[in-house]
């Protein structure tokens, strides 16, 4: 600006436009994860500039929890289940971007019964067939080692073991399941061919 009698002056103010959205990207877990570590810790980064604040919700969305210099998401004790986290943050153009993952928490070993025979049975059946049930909502799969316990063998689609002529004398049988969580299980049973 200047007067009249040509005095002049001069004043500046500097400042940012920040039109962008906060990006958030996971890190760990990955998204879809079946897990059996109920103390799961949720990494993340965010990119953009000038970032005020981060902040997260999770399943039932009630309740956001701030997340102090954009933190990571750690020492929660996660109940066994189906579990949505989305982390938010906003810059100061007063954008907010957000992401969201899930995951699932799964403490329970498969169920595993052996059906027949009976535990010490005796029979003169070299042809003895051994049924077992086995039960996870994630089930993995199903293996078995017998008498000398050197060798596993697969359970194609956790079938049953059939097809197996037995030598004469004791027997012992040890059936294995897991589950994508690497929960596992495992029973066992003897029987004695005498033909």
């Amino acid at each position: 600006a200047n007067d009249t009698f040509g005095n002049m002056n001069t004043t500046s103010v500097t400042f940012t436009i920040n039109s962008f959205l906060p990006i958030i990207s996971f890190i760990s877990p990955t998204s879809g994860l079946i897990s059996n570590n109920n103390s799961l810790d949720i990494l993340y980064s965010v990119s953009g500039s000038d970032i005020d604040s981060c902040w997260y919700s999770n399943d039932t969305m009630t309740v956001n929890t701030t997340l102090a210099s954009c933190s990571n998401i750690t020492s929660v004790t996660w109940s066994e289940g189906q579990h949505n986290v989305t982390v938010w943050a906003n810059n100061s153009g007063g954008f907010v971007g957000s992401s969201s993952l899930s995951f699932e928490i799964d403490l329970t070993n498969p169920s595993l019964t052996i059906n027949s025979p009976s535990n010490n049975t005796n029979t003169n059946d070299n042809n003895l067939n051994i049924n077992y049930s086995v039960a996870d909502t994630n089930l993995g799969s199903c293996w078995y080692s017998n008498d000398s316990m050197l060798v596993n063998t697969t359970l194609a689609g956790c079938a049953n073991i059939t097809s197996i002529i037995w030598g004469e004398g004791s027997h012992s049988v040890i059936i294995y399941a897991n589950d994508s969580a690497g929960n596992n299980n495992q029973t066992s049973v003897n029987f004695n061919v005498d033909s």
